[in-house]
């Protein structure tokens, strides 16, 4: 005998069984039929307590215990049931249970189609998978046997032991296990909630790419951008165009263009217009850069910070750029290489390499290496100088206080006389210096060795003696606030000292 053919013409519906059949008083060609009913349909079984069976349109109402069997596959119950055998569509409503091999649905109403195995649902359902225990409710829906995806609408929500996730739109493929949402969606678990408007989520790998305002919250961090891929079981996150990323616990604000996480190495790297702000307590420090990344050491909470290429750096005690820069929580120190220039007040500071000690979210001192300069502008054309081959400037209340020149020192400094006035200039040469600043200008010179020195009127001095070879006044990039605003706006749920 020839296996049936869904594609062929449905037959006549063929009642199997019934206790008591009559016809009906008032509408022709249709009969009453009652105790134990069994309907059977092109291979489907539906049985129910009492039914009116409509010869003409190939269709009955089954009324109470009605329950709908398809081979081994299918299994269908509601409290009524309308069949019709022509198109082989049920429509079910009142207690409806569905199951197949991968799921289990409860909901009120139901319309199946049997051709396209299509079932789909406007009253409030219940989706429980039988193979991971994800359970999914909404409103409204849509089950297609075949491709075993599902289409959830209005107050969607699935949960399993690890995640909430909550949705206005949603498809889920119970082969795939891959969930796929549409609207504002939230992803909430004990570690963090997920939210973005568009996005896959794998809910057997917890992989997922999100996209439109994509956020990752955890209670000290949110990372946003304009799409995220996120690996939940190993704790990395990518974010693409807009990174933004709030450290709530340490008040520190990232953006750029590109962002990489690492949860369980607390690793974060910003490629790309790189900005961070960090407010603490006394004071707010703004720096820049290319490529900038971020660890914290887990156990004792120690903090390194690394910035590459075009790295610019502002605190209110000094400013900086340099082609990368190195800070770590230890030793509170910040290094700077390749052509660093440092401003501190009126000073400008250069070197091959600089590193500055901070204590106390300020400056404590500050050492200059090869070809060590210092200059201070007093006018336009005039420029108190200190140059060495190695510099140690030591700082007090966030102003140079002392600097000790070592190797090759050199000094120019403008005298005021008592009318304030600049009439001289003092030059000098000695292997070691050791200076004295007040209110950021020289205040007096000491010559370790025997110095080379010479007073000159100021009008006597030539060009060539009033800059050391080497002179750049760079004031032209010296960074401002303004050049953070990206981060800085980003970091406005955080309070910044006056």
């Amino acid at each position: 005998m020839a296996q049936q053919n869904d594609s062929v013409k449905p037959s006549k519906i063929k009642i199997i069984h019934a206790d008591e059949g009559t016809p009906h008083p008032s509408i022709a060609n249709t009969h009453l039929l009652s105790g134990n009913v069994i309907f059977e349909h092109d291979s489907t079984q539906m049985f129910c307590d009492s039914a009116y069976f409509y010869l003409d349109s190939n269709a009955f109402e089954a009324f109470s215990n009605v329950k709908v069997i398809k081979g081994d596959s299918i299994k269908l119950t509601g409290d009524t049931l309308y069949y019709h055998g022509l198109d082989r569509t049920a429509d079910l409503n009142g207690n409806i249970v569905y199951t197949d091999r991968k799921m289990h649905m409860e909901t009120q109403s139901l319309h199946y189609d049997f051709n396209t195995k299509i079932g789909t649902y406007n009253t409030l359902a219940t989706i429980t998978s039988l193979e991971d225990k994800n359970t999914l409710t909404s409103k409204k829906g849509q089950y297609n046997g075949v491709s075993q995806n599902m289409h959830f609408k209005d107050s969607v929500r699935l949960r399993n032991d690890k995640y909430t996730m909550e949705s206005d739109t949603l498809i889920y493929g119970m082969s795939s296990k891959i969930a796929t949402f549409f609207g504002p969606t939230n992803i909430i678990s004990k570690e963090n909630t997920i939210y973005c408007e568009s996005g896959i989520y794998n809910t057997e790998t917890e992989v997922s790419s999100l996209w439109n305002n994509a956020n990752i919250i955890t209670k000290e961090q949110t990372l946003g951008g304009d799409s995220i891929y996120y690996d939940r079981e190993i704790g990395i996150g990518e974010i693409f165009g807009n990174v933004l990323m709030n450290d709530t616990a340490n008040k520190v604000t990232l953006t750029g263009n590109y962002g990489f996480h690492d949860e369980l190495k607390d690793t974060t790297a910003i490629i790309g217009d790189a900005q961070m702000v960090q407010i603490n307590e006394k004071d707010t420090l703004f720096l820049s850069a290319v490529y900038l990344t971020i660890k914290t050491d887990s156990l004792n909470e120690n903090k390194k910070i690394k910035a590459y290429r075009d790295v610019k750096i502002f605190k209110s005690d000094f400013q900086g750029v340099c082609d990368s820069l190195a800070y770590n929580d230890i030793d509170s120190m910040m290094k700077f290489y390749t052509e660093p220039v440092l401003w501190s007040g009126k000073n400008q500071i250069t070197g091959k390499y600089i590193e500055a000690k901070t204590g106390n979210e300020k400056i404590d001192y500050l050492n200059v290496l090869k070809d060590a300069y210092i200059i201070s502008q007093i006018d336009s054309v005039m420029y108190d100088q200190i140059k060495g081959r190695d510099i140690n400037a030591y700082f007090k209340d966030g102003e140079i206080n002392n600097v000790d020149v070592w190797g090759n020192g050199q000094t120019l400094y403008y005298i005021q006389n008592e009318d304030s006035l600049y009439l001289e200039a003092n030059q000098a040469k000695c292997a070691t210096i050791k200076i004295k600043f007040s209110e950021e200008t020289i205040e007096s010179i000491k010559f370790i060795d025997t110095p080379n020195a010479i007073y000159k009127s100021i009008p006597s001095l030539s060009e060539s003696e009033k800059y050391f070879d080497g002179f750049t006044w760079r004031i032209a990039i010296k960074p401002n606030k303004s050049m953070f605003n990206t981060a800085y706006s980003q970091s406005s749920k955080f309070t910044e000292p006056d």
